[in-house]
């Protein structure tokens, strides 16, 4: 039932009650006066008088009674509910008390309490008992105890067959169930009988929305309902939402300006005239409302919505996606369409696709009424340099909605993959018609993907038009320069975008990115730092400066620390609590990184980035079975997506269990049947149980959903070459090499024909490549390790060399040359190693060469100094570890060298060099 309240100011109230106190007259007079304003109507008298009769006899059981009802009908079920009991205590009559005691309850859905108190209660007075059962039997309905609702409400209408509290639980138990004809003829009936009963008039108006009746037919009987009790709040609230509904926001603005007369600062008052200066775009009178509510209702899901709708609009998207995310967390899934959209347009500005394609999923279905969804989906694959995953959200975009300029967009876009010109011509007409810049977006796309630059650039022009005061173009052509190799000119894009907006941190972050890239890891620091101290409650900033300060060889314990100091400020964000476990694991503290693992998850049950990091770190522990059942709540949490389904195919097969794994991967296939690491497992599965001609079936449809792309002929070459059918694994890496000439692929394709005995068809085959690229360093330096594998060490000096003609600073190449020199004792050897160090200080196998070759020159204390660095980095390279060991047992320095040997001798049969251990160890 609803309770309604009426306000009175609490100066006004102190000031009355004080004049009341002070003046004169018995308990028994102001008694008899507030039993006349209760006749009259005059809950708030009526309320002072019987405050001031208690004042002169507290233990007056009626006025007790009547304060708790009075109290109860003014709208404080929890004040009715004190003087209800006390009235009880004091000996006032229980049959009078009952009804209005389980109505108070009730109100405060005190469910058990109630149904312990007068589940079985039975009173004397048919109207009392009526009254009573029909609390009952709401309850029981409130608890989904349907048939206990229904006995106790044919108990009420027993008792009463004109109970106006049953007729009103019975047509909502009408409604609910969709009988609607049912709910009017009892509604009808009722507002006949009690046309003065507001609730009856407001639930008419509820039934006839529901039913799909004409909403003027509603908002008459809203209106009557208002008519009958000018305070009647929830009436008001319906009547709003209709009138937006039917974006009737002139009628809205008016009935709020009512509702404002009477419940000025109540918080819906204030939510609906945050919503009417949105709908004026008056930021500022919106955010002033939106702060109200955070004040007074801070975890109610309408505030937290419009606070972060408010903040997005205003372009304060930190602050935005805070509000929003907490909305989400606390709103029914009914709600959140709208704020996940917004998510997902913050995340794709703020250069963030993996969060904008999480937050997104529950909206990605097949069926998905939300088709910006897809589009936003499809932006976000874009970022990730996914145009396959792109194009497929852009055709669900346009199966969701044809004309919708991103519709649209996306069947250009289905034609360009195909080969056709003019689908360019299509994306320029749409953003010739379009004023916003999907077409612009996805044509600059599109010619980055073939290369045509100066038409990239010529899009760059119309959106730094179509935006002049966003940083959206320049930004963009930052990446085209980064991918075109101009980093001079993509660092002064990136430049030119933050003078635009000084606060849009992709370009930040890029420019960071830039200055690691160059070594300049203190100008990294400085500058996100300078970030931080515009933005202090950037999360990304602070964990990119930990990230940067772990790289210039801050002590471990000092970023541990950092990082345990944001996740105690942070505890329900997932950022700083994974790398922390990351860092954890890394030192093998897996204890610790579980521990850490799910205290996140307590405190932040709904991340699925959390569950899956658990997931890992159980598995790490040795715990695969509680590994599964957490990857199972993922999998709970998101239904609709693969992402859980395939780490538990993963757990699967680590448990030996290829059944199951299979299971979860054909489930995850009939989510996204396209999703090719489900595919490739599956593929890997099949073949691993024998069952070739099923992992063939896999890689046709493959073959089938992507004929363009090579992946296909990769994935039957691969087969192939398990079951050592050489001819046919070259036969596809050649088909797929027409496809996407890729170093990759080429690689593949070289080594198959190695495999298969054709030696000097392959030998052909690196030439004809090479001809074809000559500045492929990749392929060039696997020639080499080819060659340095077969011990053919010359022809390995060569192309290393060769590697080093293109990318003089190419340290792996560096290294491999001095090794291959020290083999030789050639004097240049050091000067090759000291540079590969020089450009990768904090690589342990470059040390290690290091190490070995001062070692080589009798220059003992340098090798065994080198070699510490080396372990240090790379704790469990025992190989490293045995060469300190060398170093040592050369230098004399047996006591060092046995602690180092105990500690191989003790590995076991994990380190397979056990012979040369216990050679070292002789004579020490």
């Amino acid at each position: 039932m609803n309770f309604k309240g009426h306000g009175v100011t609490p100066l006004f109230l102190s000031l009355v009650l004080a004049l009341s106190a002070c003046s004169g007259g018995s308990a028994e007079s102001m008694l008899k006066s507030a039993k006349e304003h209760i006749s009259k109507k005059e809950s708030n008298a009526a309320v002072i008088q019987l405050k001031n009769a208690l004042q002169k006899q507290p233990a007056n059981p009626e006025a007790r009674y009547l304060l708790g009802k009075v109290l109860l009908e003014t709208g404080d079920p929890v004040g009715a509910e004190v003087e209800l009991i006390k009235a009880q205590d004091l000996g006032y009559s229980a049959e009078e008390i009952a009804p209005h005691l389980a109505k108070s309850l009730l109100a405060q859905g005190k469910i058990e309490p109630l149904l312990t108190r007068f589940a079985k209660s039975k009173l004397v007075n048919p109207a009392a008992n009526a009254e009573l059962r029909a609390a009952v039997a709401l309850a029981f309905a409130q608890q989904g105890k349907s048939d206990e609702a229904k006995n106790a409400l044919q108990e009420s209408f027993a008792a009463d067959p004109n109970n106006i509290s049953a007729q009103l639980l019975q047509a909502r138990m009408y409604i609910h169930q969709r009988q609607f004809p049912a709910a009017m003829a009892v509604l009808d009936k009722l507002v006949g009988s009690a046309p003065s009963n507001a609730d009856a008039w407001q639930l008419k108006g509820d039934a006839l929305l529901e039913s799909g009746a004409p909403s003027e037919a509603a908002l008459a009987a809203y209106r009557q309902a208002i008519k009958v009790d000018k305070k009647n709040l929830q009436s008001y609230v319906a009547i709003i939402w209709t009138e937006f509904g039917k974006k009737d926001i002139e009628a809205a603005r008016n009935d709020i300006a009512e509702l404002a007369k009477i419940f000025p600062d109540h918080p819906q008052t204030r939510f609906f005239l945050g919503m009417i200066a949105l709908e004026k775009s008056d930021l500022k009178a919106a955010q002033e409302q939106a702060q109200y509510l955070l004040k007074v209702t801070p975890d109610s899901p309408r505030t937290l919505q419009l606070a972060g709708v408010v903040e997005f609009r205003r372009n304060s998207l930190i602050q935005a996606e805070s509000y929003l995310k907490k909305f989400i967390k606390v709103a029914p899934e009914s709600m959140q369409a709208a704020s996940r959209l917004m998510l997902g347009q913050i995340y794709n500005r703020n250069g963030d696709p993996a969060k904008a394609l999480n937050v997104l999923q529950p909206l990605l279905v097949d069926d998905s009424p939300y088709p910006a969804a897809f589009s936003l989906a499809a932006e976000a694959y874009m970022q990730q340099g996914d145009s396959a995953g792109a194009q497929n959200y852009f055709s669900k975009a346009v199966k969701s909605n044809p004309k919708d300029i991103r519709s649209r967009t996306a069947l250009a876009l289905a034609k360009i993959a195909k080969g056709g010109d003019s689908g360019f011509e299509e994306l320029k007409a749409i953003s010739r018609d379009d004023k916003e810049i999907t077409a612009d977006l996805a044509l600059f796309s599109s010619y980055l993907n073939v290369k045509r630059w100066d038409a990239a650039a010529q899009v760059l022009e119309t959106i730094a038009k179509k935006q002049p005061d966003r940083p959206s173009a320049e930004n963009l052509r930052g990446r085209m320069e980064m991918m075109r190799g101009d980093r001079v000119a993509a660092r002064a894009a990136f430049e030119r975008a933050l003078k635009i907006d000084p606060k849009f941190y992709p370009a930040v972050a890029t420019l960071a990115s830039l200055d690691q890239d160059d070594k300049k890891l203190d100008a990294a620091i400085a500058r996100l730092k300078a970030w931080i101290a515009l933005e202090p409650k950037d999360l990304r900033a602070q964990l990119s400066v930990i990230e940067l300060q772990s790289l210039s060889g801050k002590p471990s314990s000092e970023i541990e620390e950092a990082l345990a100091k944001l996740v105690k400020e942070w505890p329900n964000e997932s950022g700083p609590r994974l790398l922390l476990i990351r860092k954890l694991v890394d030192r093998k503290e897996l204890k610790a990184a579980l521990t850490l693992a799910r205290d996140g998850v307590i405190a932040a049950p709904d991340q699925p980035t959390m569950l899956a990091t658990l997931s890992q770190v159980e598995q790490l522990n040795g715990e695969s079975n509680q590994a599964v059942a957490t990857a199972n709540k993922w999998m709970a949490l998101q239904p609709n997506s693969v992402q859980p389904l395939l780490r538990l195919a993963e757990l699967y097969v680590a448990l030996k269990d290829p059944s199951a794994a299979a299971q979860s991967l054909t489930r995850a296939l009939a989510i996204d049947e396209r999703y090719l690491p489900a595919q490739r497992m599956l593929i890997a599965i099949e073949v691993g149980r024998g069952r070739v001609d099923s992992a063939r079936k896999v890689i046709k449809v493959v073959q089938t959903q992507r004929p363009n792309d090579a992946i296909g002929q990769v994935l039957e070459a691969e087969l192939e070459s398990t079951q050592k059918n050489w001819a046919g694994a070259v036969a596809a890496y050649q088909s797929a090499l027409n496809k996407n000439p890729s170093t990759d692929i080429a690689i593949k394709t070289h080594y198959a024909y190695l495999s298969g005995g054709k030696t000097a068809e392959g030998g052909a085959f690196a030439t004809r490549w090479l001809q074809k690229n000559p500045s492929d360093v990749a392929f060039i330096y696997y020639l080499g390790d080819l060659a340095l594998t077969g011990k053919q060490y010359a022809q390995a000096e060569q192309h290393y060399r060769a590697v080093l003609k293109l990318q003089p600073e190419n340290a792996a190449a560096l290294n491999n040359v001095a090794w291959l020199l020290n083999l030789d004792k050639k004097p240049d050897a050091l000067e090759y190693a000291e540079r590969a160090v020089k450009l990768q200080p904090k690589q342990a196998p470059l040390l290690d060469t290091l190490a070995e070759i001062y070692a080589s020159r009798g220059q003992l204390e340098k090798a065994i100094e080198v070699q510490k660095q080396a372990l240090s980095l790379a704790p469990d390279a025992h190989l490293h570890r045995l060469h300190l060991a060398t170093f040592y047992v050369s230098a004399g320095k047996k006591a060092e060298a046995k602690v180092e040997l105990k500690r191989l001798a003790d590995l076991g049969d994990k380190f397979p060099a056990q012979d040369t251990v216990k050679k070292l160890s002789i004579g020490l």
